[in-house]
């Protein structure tokens, strides 16, 4: 508990519980700022395609503007490698630390304390959208679980038809977001929206009314045309976003969900997603490469609003800077630690990997047998995060009845 606690807790943070070992209470400073938060959730967005980190050509002109004006992380990592992980890690600090999964599985718990929950309990409206079928990968069941008392799907889009859906999956993501941008101006405030974008996923489709203005472009993927198209969507939210009157009262959050292709050689490929945190004359522009995951974006929000407020997070609020940060992985039978410079690879075989993976991309270079102590140290670390997050879910330990009550 107390090396959990160590990984977790900030310091205006108080643990409740040790039968519940995430759970804990946030002191505020201040007087809560009753900001909107609005939460981008991009499906299969990945950092290599985007100019804000370093592509040559981006595809996310839209998002690269963003960026110039919100906190961009830099070394952020997805705690999800399928959709139905990526709602929890980021609305609930639950991260997919294996093939059970929070939606779906026979791991999943009763009782969580998602950020539409604790937001609800401080008098904020709550909604999801996504616009697929409602029902789809059960994010409706698991948005109601998480405390957003509405939920979008396609067929709530107002005069649905073919010109505005992919056939496939569901409504683009120009209309999706300007549906949502449009019922955001009719939530009362403050509210919490959480949106899930469709595109760009297989068959990479965009609405055939954008072909002129989206044109493929020589040796571009099919991909590369769908993620331009949706970054195009993204512009356009936040255009007609600026002229509500709530704009410059909100949070938002611009995340990817997962990695599409990751190159098997640099293991960090296989988490890196795009995060930006936009809160006009709150957030001071800047890039931040500290590492950070989806589960630390739950308490950054609270931390951001000032709030008192109980939660079970699995991960800490980025603006904690006061101490070293970690994020924990899984991926193909191994679990990863990062640090800000080190990840430490196990499969609690007996031979952890350390590498310095800014340096040493490939992992050619093992560092264990300099520095065993610290690599022992540090799979300690992982196994009691794993053990804890486990139990935690297993024995519906995430938080406590009273926990959820209005």
């Amino acid at each position: 508990a107390a090396i959990v606690a160590s990984m977790v807790r900030s310091p205006r943070e108080t643990m409740l519980d040790p039968q519940y070992p995430f759970l804990r209470r946030r002191a505020a400073v201040g007087a809560p700022r009753r900001r909107n938060v609005v939460i981008f959730i991009m499906e299969s967005w990945v950092t290599e395609q985007m100019g804000c980190y370093g592509a040559g050509t981006s595809c996310t002109p839209s998002f690269d503007s963003l960026a110039r004006s919100g906190l961009l992380c830099t070394n952020f990592l997805a705690n999800a490698q399928r959709s139905i992980e990526a709602a929890p890690a980021v609305l609930a600090s639950i991260p997919g630390l294996s093939n059970n999964t929070q939606i779906g599985s026979t791991t999943e718990t009763a009782r969580l304390l998602g950020l539409g929950t604790i937001l609800a309990r401080r008098g904020y409206a709550t909604a999801f959208y996504h616009g697929a079928k409602t029902g789809s990968m059960g994010f409706d069941a698991f948005a109601r679980m998480a405390g957003f008392a509405r939920y979008f799907g396609k067929e709530d889009y107002p005069g649905l038809s073919a010109r505005v859906q992919d056939g496939v999956w569901g409504l683009y993501d120009e209309p999706a977001f300007l549906d949502a941008c449009a019922r955001a101006d009719k939530m009362a405030q403050p509210f919490c929206l959480a949106i899930y974008s469709l595109n760009p996923h297989v068959p990479f489709a965009i609405p055939a009314d954008r072909n002129a203005l989206i044109p493929r472009l020589p040796g571009e993927s099919e991909y590369q045309r769908a993620l331009r198209y949706s970054d195009f969507a993204l512009g356009r939210f936040f255009a007609a976003a600026r002229a509500t009157a709530w704009y410059d009262s909100t949070v938002f959050v611009i995340v990817g969900d997962h990695t599409t292709s990751p190159s098997q050689h640099d293991f960090r490929s296989i988490f890196l997603v795009p995060c930006l945190v936009l809160a006009p004359g709150l957030v001071q522009p800047g890039r931040t490469s500290r590492i950070a995951s989806q589960v630390d974006l739950l308490p950054t929000v609270l931390d951001l609003l000032d709030l008192p407020a109980t939660h079970a997070a699995t991960g800490r609020s980025l603006l904690d800077t006061a101490r070293s940060r970690c994020a924990v992985e899984w991926y193909g039978g191994r679990f990863a630690l990062f640090t800000d410079s080190l990840l430490l690879l196990s499969a609690f075989d007996g031979n952890p990997g350390l590498y310095d993976y800014r340096r040493d991309h490939l992992l050619k270079s093992p560092l264990q047998q300099r520095d065993r102590p610290l690599a022992d140290s540090m799979e300690q670390r992982v196994e009691a995060y794993l053990q804890s997050v486990s139990r935690a879910l297993r024995n519906d330990r995430l938080c406590r009845s009273v926990d959820l009550r209005p």
